[in-house]
């Protein structure tokens, strides 16, 4: 887990940007780096990152190589690349990705990685900016697109100071070039099903880490508006509503839910949204996931149910969802009136 963070901008070269805010930096406390690059005298790009150590050797970020690449990780290699015990997944990643500069080589890599990621690439023989998020956007990434000649192009882990962000959309991986004219060029090569609203055991470290349960309701049908669907229009309603909210996965929760752990120094983990587990429940029949015949407490969710029973939590198989904020009364503690959809006004503060 890391905060990263890069702009590219015209005009005068600065100095050393100031991109030490809090929040990035209690993403990665144990090493801050910053480096630029002069695409051409009016251009010039600077990144910046602040590293959680987690395997291998510590790697301050950016990371470089000799070619003048430069890759900016936040994310974890469980599979599709060959990490070894003692390696460090950042510096294994520059490596492939440097080794051709042909977009089939950038995306047959980076749609190789099994795991969740966020990741900012300068590829110096092309001088293309390349980023983007993993298919559920189980890590932020957000950017600011220029409103003018003179405000940069923006893309950063978390919020800096007051800019406006926006979550980069989990659609497929972005390329960034500059055309003649000097404008901002931006491809977006998709995944396939990707939807967004508007458009579409190798660590060691223990304490580092916080287990989420992200992905459950969406693939074993938990949610009230489910069993809706199931009631209104039967087993293909059920179906195709799951589907609908596997596909939209990386538009909901994902990223806020990355920036709110980060900042504690943690880092989330998603084993309901490993894609060996996502592939192989969508092999599954739904029946067999859910049953929503049964009543409340029990047709939903019902493989992980009798996977309760079979360990002996035969209580806690048959309650019925709640959710935590709900069954804690936390939601409550505060503003009785407060919404789920309104802004916090207690959190607002870009400081």
């Amino acid at each position: 887990m890391c905060g990263i963070c890069c702009a590219l901008f015209r005009g005068q070269k600065p100095g050393k940007l100031d991109f030490s805010c809090s929040r990035l930096k209690n993403r990665g406390p144990d090493a801050s780096s910053q480096a630029a690059v002069d695409i051409d005298p009016q251009t010039h790009l600077v990144l910046t990152g602040h590293v959680l150590h987690m395997r291998g050797c510590l790697t301050p970020q950016p990371a470089t190589d000799k070619a003048g690449n430069f890759l900016q990780w936040n994310g974890e290699i469980f599979g599709g690349l060959q990490v070894g015990p003692n390696e460090n997944d950042t510096t294994l990643l520059l490596s492939k990705l440097s080794e051709k500069s042909d977009v089939e080589h950038i995306l047959g890599t980076l749609s190789s990685v099994q795991g969740p990621w966020a990741f900012i690439y300068w590829q110096e023989k092309t001088k293309k900016l390349w980023f983007g998020r993993d298919f559920f956007g189980r890590r932020s990434l957000c950017w600011h697109l220029p409103q003018s000649s003179t405000d940069p192009f923006l893309l950063t882990s978390v919020r800096q100071n007051t800019e406006e962000l926006v979550e980069v959309p989990s659609i497929g991986i972005y390329s960034v070039t500059l055309t003649q004219t000097d404008c901002l060029h931006i491809t977006v090569y998709s995944w396939s099903e990707a939807v967004w609203p508007g458009t579409m055991d190798l660590v060691t470290s223990d304490n580092l880490h916080l287990g989420l349960v992200g992905g459950i309701d969406e693939q074993f049908a938990g949610y009230s508006r489910h069993r809706g669907k199931f009631e209104e229009l039967g087993w293909q309603g059920l179906i195709d509503e799951v589907e609908m909210e596997v596909q939209r996965i990386s538009a909901r929760n994902l990223g806020r839910d990355d920036r709110i752990i980060t900042d504690h120094g943690k880092e989330a983990r998603f084993p309901f949204l490993d894609e060996n587990v996502v592939s192989y429940l969508q092999t599954l029949p739904v029946h067999i996931k859910a049953d929503l015949r049964y009543p409340r407490g029990l047709g939903e969710k019902i493989l992980l149910r009798a996977c309760a029973v079979k360990l002996g939590l035969i209580k806690s198989a048959l309650f019925p969802k709640r959710a935590i904020q709900f069954g804690s009364r936390i939601a409550k503690t505060e503003n009785n009136k407060e919404k789920a959809s309104e802004k916090c006004s207690r959190l607002a503060d870009p400081t």
